[in-house]
């Protein structure tokens, strides 16, 4: 839960153009064929993404952070 209230704080998060989502550990394959397909530019607009699951989310802002 605590994650999840975070990741609103996080909602404008910017992506790098170069993101490779290969490279994400905790993301199942499909997560990472919905993401290089949609390439969102913010956090918020990969909570918009149909079917990514909270853990891909959680997955995603866990990356972003560290490479930050």
């Amino acid at each position: 839960d605590r994650e999840l209230r975070q990741m609103d704080g996080d909602a404008r998060l910017s992506f790098p153009p170069d993101l490779d989502y290969t490279t994400i550990g905790g993301l199942s394959s499909e997560m990472r064929e919905r993401l290089a397909a949609a390439r969102p530019v913010n956090f918020a607009a990969a909570q918009r993404i149909s079917g990514v699951p909270p853990a891909a989310l959680v997955a995603l802002l866990a990356h972003l952070r560290v490479a930050a």
